[in-house]
């Protein structure tokens, strides 16, 4: 290093003090080197900002600035290049501050030889060297750190003009928007006015806001990618203060996932709502229509009914039977409706109603259908199912009024935790898929949250009662499936139905095997409803069929009459919601404990699989559905009565 040529930046205003610094450098080693003099500090910043210097001489005492403050503002002008103060007075205070503001070292004026101060630009030279060394390989960490994690990391400075200067941007900005770094890098403003999606853009702006008054913030907006797809982003950003100005550091985390998540849970917890109300309003309509079908049968098995009266009666009892249809749709997408599930083989279903939806079609739809010849069993009701193809091909029907394509296809996949990553709940394993796709209007974001919503419609007054994707919804769901919908306005809309495949043989069914509706006597039933016009219409029916009958609103009401009575109770007929205290639970149970040869028939406007939810029976117990026919009910109590 001795006879190395260094250019040194002596900022000295006292002629003579610099004279006598060149002289005793020129004694050195350091005679080759080149002594530039700035006599002002006004004259050293000019100077580097257009050469550069290997170490800066720098008096504390310039006639345009003075004391420690002229190190920091030389320091943040040049932070890489070493200093050393010169300064006329021996304060031990002023060394060790000016240290702190960055300097190499310290000299008192005339108190210094050639040598020493030889070692000192030696040694402040090599020091700077050492600290570039280290910060170089700390930034180098720090780089190997930012692109092991996926989120964007920046850096921004505030100017006194309120302008924001980008400091530093990590890689993943470009693999986050899709836009080139050197986009972001050249201009901050571009990420505001074009990155942000426009409706979120007031709330990145109340975030700049904050961070101009030194609040930190976060805050969660949408960015708008360059290949034109919508993500959600989280900005977390912090303020500090750092030599008069303040500066930003943020990090920009990917939330689409999550955002997606709670959505989903969102929907699925409306959906819940929605499905226990309209399974709530489904039984006290049973309850209703209980009534009104039960006593137009009794009336219509009267023969001397005048045939007009008859047809009345009729028309009566068919608006109810209408109306209990609308309740068990409900049921259905509430998903407290029973299947008859059975093993189905989707092709086969698929291929048995395509002559029927070819005729429903216009001639300006084409309807395709593609079906995998290798596909395993689901197990499905049948009739339900039907009925949810149905109508998903009507709703694409109404979807393309001026004509388009419909297709219908089938397909089996396999399910592991890459697809469990999708959008639903579904497991890992074998599925059978059906796809209906058609080419009409779509669907917006808004439409899509709510399709599944019973009474929801898109279609005009009198086009549709809302009910057709909720039934669609509510069979898919009992069967064990998932159905997902894909739709973009003017794009056209996919349903996807995802069945798990059946590994069994075993085929499910209710058995309802019907009874012999001549009358019987001598067999006692204990009947229990709260409803007095049901229970006085139940007794009735059982009554003309020949069965002595005992009438409790209540359980409590129930045990009594059955203390009381003289013969044996052979069967309780008990709605399961009994008021009062005393469940229907618990009243079978004390039934059964005293009179172990009672059989036990439970009724209700739910269905029971509403009921087994709520652990009021269990699937040993026998159960009739309102609104029941007195003919059914006949048959319900005689299967049960001769069953061992």
């Amino acid at each position: 290093m001795h006879n190395t040529s260094l250019t040194i930046l002596v900022v000295e205003d006292n002629a003579g003090d610099y004279g006598l610094l060149e002289l005793a450098l020129k004694r050195t080693d350091y005679y080759q080197s080149r002594l530039i003099r700035a006599e002002t500090f006004a004259e050293a910043l000019d100077y580097l900002d257009n050469h550069t210097a290997d170490i800066i001489l720098l008096d504390l005492s310039l006639p345009d600035m003075w004391g420690v403050d002229t190190v920091r503002r030389l320091k943040d002008h040049v932070p890489a290049t070493p200093i050393i103060v010169l300064t006329g007075y021996e304060d031990e205070t002023v060394g060790t501050e000016v240290v702190q503001a960055g300097a190499q070292d310290y000299f008192v004026k005339g108190e210094f030889s050639g040598n020493i101060m030889l070692r000192a630009i030696r040694y402040a030279i090599e020091r700077q060297r050492l600290m570039l060394k280290e910060l170089h390989s700390n930034e180098e960490r720090f780089r190997q750190v930012v692109s092991s994690i996926s989120d964007h990391i920046y850096v921004s400075e505030i100017k006194e003009d309120g302008q924001q200067v980008n400091l530093y941007l990590s890689p993943h900005i470009a693999s986050l928007t899709g836009y080139p770094l050197e986009k972001f890098a050249e201009d901050w403003h571009f990420w505001p006015s074009t990155v942000i999606y426009p409706d979120d853009r007031p709330i990145a702006a109340l975030q700049a806001s904050r961070l101009l008054k030194g609040k930190n913030s976060e805050v969660e907006y949408r960015l708008l990618r360059e290949d034109g797809e919508i993500i959600w982003v989280r900005d977390s950003a912090r303020v500090k203060a750092e030599n008069n100005t303040k500066i930003i550091y943020g990090v920009v985390s990917n939330i689409t996932e999550r955002k997606r998540l709670e959505d989903q849970l969102h929907q699925s917890q409306k959906m819940e709502a929605i499905g226990r109300l309209a399974g709530g309003i489904a039984h006290d309509f049973n309850n209703v229509l209980t009534i009104i079908t039960g006593n137009c049968d009794f009336i219509l098995k009267s023969e001397d009914l005048p045939d007009h009266h008859r047809i009345d009666i009729e028309q009566i009892r068919m608006a109810g039977q209408k109306a209990a249809s609308l309740t068990q749709h409900l049921l259905t997408f509430s998903r407290q409706q029973t299947l008859q599930l059975q093993l189905v083989n989707l092709n086969q279903l698929v291929s048995n109603m395509e002559p029927m939806l070819r005729r429903l079609l216009p001639r300006t739809m084409k309807l395709t259908v593609a079906l995998d010849p290798i596909l395993g069993p689901v197990k499905a009701d049948p009739g339900q199912f039907e009925h949810a193809i149905l109508n998903l091909v009507l709703n694409a029907k109404d979807a393309m009024p001026d004509g388009g394509r419909l297709s219908i296809e089938t397909h089996h996949t396999v399910v592991d935790d890459h697809y469990i990553s999708r959008p639903g709940d579904i497991n890992p394993g074998p599925y059978v898929v059906l796809v209906i796709s058609d080419t009409g209007i779509g669907m917006t974001k808004e439409t899509l949250n709510q399709i599944f919503e019973p009474f929801f419609t898109t279609k005009g007054v009198h086009k549709g009662t809302g009910l057709g994707l909720s039934i669609v919804h509510g069979v898919v769901k009992q069967s064990g499936g998932q159905i997902f919908v894909e739709s973009q306005p003017d794009h056209g809309t996919t349903f996807k139905i995802y069945l798990p495949q059946s590994l069994t043989d075993q085929t499910i069914k209710d058995s309802h095997e019907p009874g012999d509706d001549t009358p019987y006597t001598n067999e006692t039933i204990l009947l229990i409803e709260p409803e007095d016009p049901i229970r006085d219409l139940t007794r009735r029916i059982l009554t003309r069929y020949g069965y002595t009958v005992l009438e409790a609103q209540n359980g409590s009401e129930a045990l009594h009459l059955a203390e009381q009575s003289h013969h044996p109770i052979h069967l309780a007929l008990t709605d399961v919601a009994l008021p009062n205290g005393l469940n229907a639970d618990q009243l079978a149970k004390q039934l059964k404990s005293r009179y172990p040869q009672t059989k036990i028939l439970f009724m209700s406007g739910y269905n029971d699989n509403a009921v087994l939810y709520q652990d009021v029976i269990t699937n040993d117990d026998a159960f009739l559905q309102k609104p029941f026919r007195d003919i059914t009910l006949i048959q319900k109590v005689r299967q049960l009565l001769d069953s061992n």
